[in-house]
């Protein structure tokens, strides 16, 4: 039985921006509830909530509740550019920032969205709790007339698409005498669009306090790329092997974690979690457990909680906990292992998989013993994966109590949450992102990356171990990054870029464009590279990277490079006791060369800017107004701009992608002894550099300090005076360097 509601509510705009007129509520059920609204102020949004009672004497069956129905969503003016929706999708990957006039061409259904105008500023429509209920917004195509709307600017145009914001109970049956919430919807506006994505996660993170874990980890992951610790090669030679070269080729960069994935249980079959693999690993997991221990690290798992493979010998634990679709089994039908075929078989001859039930006490009991397992053997890291298979609107759940949706996927979340040891990282990816909040430590917010493969005749990749040249992948998950980047620290670790792989054959302008990735981002870093025969020139770039700086770029052109294309030009500020100053990454994923206008003013404000060029060790120029950024095809600039002060300042580094933010903790100028000094921070046995802006007016005392340059005309600002630039070199004989650099006044 449909019933239909409009309550006639008009949600005026705080200020002249937006309006939307008649939003519709509109539920659907077997049945006639007593639905009652909440509608509040909740700082700048205005939240809605609905509370669904049954006062009848017979079961209703509620499936979704809407809170705006099929409205018309009307740009600011007739030109369709001007217009961008931002789609968070809410799971691992595909996100798009998408111009309106180009909605309709996939599945545009979300979680949280930024209807964006040029000039006018922006409108977040979107839920703050997912405990129990999907949460949807789409948007489609439709000529139909409807009665509301939601209207920007002055002089609006209809765009054709329409809009619908909604909870879905899925079939839930709602028993005589009882009461369920939905979850809670809000609206917000802002001149600036950016601000909406931080109020969102600011919101969203108030509600559920999630426990911070700390750093982001870093880690390696092996046998992907480049060796075959697969079918090839001993994996747990290949790990000890690494486990060595890390102690000695990356000793006190923080490499704290060895993740091994998919070949650790017995035959390569998932379910078999506890049963060792003699072929991959003759010793056991306890046993390289141990030796990570020994040698100061943590040992990681890959790790599927509702997968069962047929042919494991831990079926029987589950057999009652298979999930259940229209009373069959739900099961793979390729045959599907873990990520490639083994023993020479073609796919299709594989044993199947079985998904499990999330609600079922069969599965409970199974995972906490063997979560109580691996923690009595020291595993301190999981990425849970494949976690789409944990919700499944069509499931014929074993728990007919709970909804099937979120509440059902977190029933087996918070299993695993609070069977797992204390200060274990648990990694959620393939699968929802924000119905995990509060359950896990990290997010994958993207796809695959950085990953290679065994060579297997029937995998894509074949017959290759590893991928380059895919910029449209990493044009993905840049984007990704770009869209859900502001709800990392405050929901969870937002984890866009996965692997870290930069040796060769990998090109170096590739490598420079992962490595600004990374070291920008505030991910965690999850090496794929062998370290044992790494490449000195490409270790070097790998240390740029580390440590995980604490902070992470934003986007700045989020709304005028949409898709296909990606947010190209990200700023990171950094925030120091002895001064603040940012890096500008502008990165170019596509094959001709890019010309990009960066408006320093209105960017970093008024007076004269500094800005180095990282990667090139190189002084651009300064400037107050404009500058001009050249970038190579498929390649990337990274650059330090700093404020100029009538005194010798440091003004890059070549050691961290920060140049500054990670390894230079003090800086000072003493104005009465004409003295620079500061510390810096890096492993012992490094060297770095610091490269100094000498102001005129000064020289240093002893040239033997520095090595002096004059940079005879300037890159940016062809018309700019000649600038000297001093370049001190640090070595590193403890963890800290200081430096003390005096300067005279020149005539």
């Amino acid at each position: 039985m449909l019933i239909s509601e409009f309550m006639g509510a008009e949600f005026k705009a705080r200020g002249e921006i937006y309006l939307i007129e008649e939003a519709a509520f509109q539920l659907d059920a077997e049945g006639v509830p007593e639905v009652s609204y909440v509608c509040r102020m909740q700082g700048n949004k205005t939240v809605f909530a609905a509370s669904i009672t049954n006062n009848n004497k017979t079961d209703i069956k509620l499936n979704k509740i809407f809170f705006i129905k099929d409205a018309r969503l009307n740009t600011a003016d007739d030109n369709p550019d001007n217009s961008v929706v931002l789609l968070q999708r809410g799971e691992c990957g595909r996100n798009r920032n998408m111009r309106i006039c180009d909605l309709g061409e996939f599945d545009t259904s979300t979680i949280f969205t930024v209807i964006h105008n040029a000039g006018i500023g922006g409108l977040a429509l979107g839920f703050l709790t997912f405990d129990r209920l999907a949460c949807k917004v789409d948007f489609h195509r439709s000529a139909s007339s409807t009665d509301a709307c939601i209207t920007t600017g002055d002089n609006p145009h209809d765009s054709g698409v329409r809009l619908s914001a909604y909870c879905d109970f899925n079939g839930y049956i709602l028993k005589p005498g009882e009461s369920i919430e939905s979850e809670r919807f809000y609206i917000e506006e802002s001149h600036d669009s950016y601000s909406l994505l931080e109020s969102f996660a600011d919101a969203v993170g108030e509600h559920y306090k999630p426990k911070p874990f700390g750093k982001p980890p870093v880690g390696w992951i092996g046998g992907w790329n480049f060796r075959d610790g697969f079918y090839r090669e001993n994996s747990e030679k290949l790990v000890k092997e690494n486990i060595k070269a890390i102690r000695e080729r990356l000793r006190g960069f923080g490499v704290e974690y060895i993740w091994v994935s998919t070949v650790n249980t017995k035959d390569n079959l998932p379910g078999n979690w506890d049963l060792d693999n003699p072929y991959n690993f003759p010793s056991g997991i306890e046993s390289l457990s141990g030796n990570c221990r020994d040698n100061g690290m943590k040992l990681g798992l890959w790790f599927s909680p509702f997968w069962m493979n047929e042919a494991s010998e831990n079926l029987g634990y589950v057999k009652n906990a298979i999930a259940m679709k229209d009373g069959k089994p739900a099961i793979t039908e390729t045959g599907r292992v873990t990520h490639q075929p083994f023993n020479g078989k073609k796919p299709g001859e594989l044993p199947r998989v079985y998904y499990l039930d999330p609600t079922h006490p069969d599965l409970h009991g199974f995972l906490e013993r063997i979560f109580s397992y691996y923690n009595s053997i020291g595993i301190s890291y999981y990425m849970v994966d494949f976690l789409l298979h944990g919700i499944d609107p069509e499931y014929d759940l074993h728990d007919k109590n709970v909804v099937n949706g979120p509440e059902s996927f977190r029933m087996t979340m918070k299993v695993i949450r609070e069977a797992v040891s204390d200060g274990t990282y648990l990694l959620s990816s393939s699968g929802p992102t924000y119905y995990n909040i509060g359950l896990v430590d990290g997010v994958r917010a993207a796809r695959d990356f950085g990953e290679g493969r065994p060579v297997q005749k029937y995998h894509w990749f074949y017959p290759a171990h590893y991928l380059v040249n895919d910029y449209e992948l990493i044009k993905e998950v840049a984007r990704d990054y770009a869209i859900t980047g502001t709800n990392n620290k405050k929901l969870y670790i937002n984890d866009a870029f996965n692997m870290i792989t930069i040796q060769k054959p990998v090109p170096k302008n590739e490598a420079r464009i992962v490595c600004s990735l990374f070291g920008l981002s505030g991910n965690p870093v999850m090496m794929g590279d062998d370290i044992p025969t790494i490449c000195e020139e490409r270790l070097a770039m790998l240390k740029k990277v580390l440590p995980v700086y604490d902070g992470n770029m934003l986007p700045c052109n989020l709304f005028e490079a949409t898709y296909p294309d990606a947010p190209y030009v990200f700023r990171l500020d950094i925030h120091k006791e002895y001064g603040d100053f940012s890096v500008l990454a502008v990165f170019n994923f596509n094959r001709e060369p890019l010309t990009e206008k960066i408006e320093l003013e209105a960017m970093f404000g008024k007076g004269e800017h500094i800005v180095f060029d990282f990667w090139n060790e190189h002084v651009l120029g300064k400037s107050s107004d404009e500058i001009i950024v050249h970038v190579p095809p498929r390649d990337v600039r990274v650059m330090r701009v700093t404020k100029e002060r009538p005194y010798p300042w440091i003004i890059g580094s070549d050691m961290h992608l920060t140049q500054g933010g990670a390894e230079i903790s003090h800086v000072h100028w003493d104005d009465e002894d004409l003295v620079l000094k500061g510390v810096c921070h890096r492993p012992e046995g490094q060297k770095g550099r610091l490269f100094i802006h000498i102001s005129d007016g000064y020289e240093p005392v002893d040239f033997r300090e520095l090595f002096i340059v004059r940079e005879e005309s300037q890159d940016i600002n062809p018309a700019g005076s000649k600038m000297i630039i001093g370049m001190k070199t640090l070595k590193f004989d403890v963890d800290t360097a200081d430096f003390y650099i005096s300067f005279r006044r020149s005539e």
